[in-house]
């Protein structure tokens, strides 16, 4: 169970349960509960989404499920909010990691136990993803935070970088910490 609430206010919250099942499956099922969600700028909402978009409270998902994609809607005043965890003991897993897809930053919830972050009204509401499975990082993950990347027409571009990159190696990395390439800055 995660439950996100304002930092100093654990009476305001949200809720959004993730259980891995044997017999689930990835789209809707009778694990799952359907989001009540509210189309309201003064509520912040936790969620996870299936396939094809349908907004989940409750979300039940076959065993070898590695990750699940959290969503956090802010207010529209947005805010400092606590991201905590309830009963990870029952969690037949690896770990409970969650990674922060606007500060591209890995949390080990099952040793922290929570999670503070920021949010302004603008942010994208697919924020967050939960893996299950100990994402593969090398040490330098997350300390280059001065290097922007884009993809366009089936070319990746880096900006930033300075003579001295030439010959570098670059490492990309899908959310889960599962390498995607390794290339050579040219």
């Amino acid at each position: 169970t995660l439950k996100v609430s304002p930092v100093g206010n654990d009476n305001i919250y949200d809720l959004a349960a993730i259980g891995l099942r044997e017999d689930a499956v990835v789209e809707n099922d009778s694990y799952d509960m359907v989001k009540a969600y509210v189309n309201d700028d003064n509520l912040f909402q936790l969620y996870t989404n299936t396939p094809k978009g349908t907004k989940l409270t409750a979300n039940g998902l076959p065993l070898n499920t590695d990750t699940v994609k959290l969503s956090f809607e802010p207010s529209k005043n947005g805010g400092e909010y606590k991201l905590s965890t309830q009963y990870l003991e029952s969690l037949q897993t690896e770990g409970l990691w969650l990674y922060d897809n606007k500060f591209q930053q890995w949390t080990d919830l099952k040793e922290s136990k929570s999670y503070t972050f920021t949010s302004q009204p603008n942010d994208k509401s697919e924020r967050f993803y939960i893996a299950f499975k100990a994402p593969k990082l090398e040490p330098s993950v997350g300390l280059i935070n001065s290097i922007s990347l884009y993809y366009n027409e089936d070319q990746l571009h880096v900006r930033q970088l300075s003579k001295s990159d030439l010959g570098s190696k670059l490492t990309i990395y899908d959310p889960t910490g599962r390498l995607m390439s390794v290339l050579t800055i040219d």
